[in-house]
C-alpha cells in the first residue's frame, strides 16, 4: 500500500464510514495542493456503495489526508452523474447524483432505486425517455 495524500468525504454513517477519493479534477473541481477550487454545484447528493446511506455534502467538508490506499483499487473508483430527458420539449434534466459505481439498470430503474429514494425526481418530471451517464476518473 501507498501512503497518498487525497481530497476525501468520510460515509456520515459511523458504522461505515467509507472514504470517497475525489478526483483531481472534474466536473466537482479542482482539488491539488495547496487549494481546492470547488465548483458551484455543490452540495452535492452521494449514495454510499458499501452501505447505502444517502447524503449531503457541502464542499466545506473536502478534507486533505495522507492515506493508505492501493493504486489499483483506487483506480476502480468511478463518480457518476446522470442526465435525464423527460420527452417535455427539448429540456434535459441533469442530476449530479455521485457513486462510486454505476448499477447496470434502465433509466426507468435508476429513477425507482435512486432518484426517487433521494428525493430528487417529483412524479411531474414524467417518464425518463433518454439517459446519459458521466463518469469522472480518477
Amino acid at each position: 500500500m501507498l501512503m497518498q495524500r487525497l481530497y476525501l468525504l468520510y460515509c456520515p454513517n459511523f458504522d461505515c464510514r467509507d472514504q470517497i477519493f475525489l478526483p483531481r479534477r472534474s466536473q466537482l473541481g479542482i482539488f491539488e495542493h495547496p487549494h481546492n477550487q470547488p465548483t458551484d454545484i455543490w452540495p452535492i447528493k452521494y449514495r454510499c456503495h458499501r452501505c447505502g446511506q444517502w447524503s449531503d455534502f457541502q464542499a466545506e467538508e473536502i478534507r486533505l489526508e495522507g492515506v493508505e490506499v492501493q493504486v489499483q483499487n483506487l483506480q476502480k473508483d468511478v463518480l457518476w452523474r446522470y442526465n435525464f430527458s423527460s420527452g417535455q420539449g427539448n429540456s434535459e434534466r441533469r442530476y449530479w447524483l455521485y457513486m462510486k459505481a454505476a448499477p447496470s439498470w434502465t433509466a426507468e430503474q435508476i429513477v425507482e432505486r435512486l432518484l426517487i429514494p433521494s428525493g430528487m425526481w417529483e412524479e411531474s418530471h414524467g417518464k425518463p425517455e433518454f439517459l446519459r451517464i458521466g463518469q469522472l476518473q480518477y
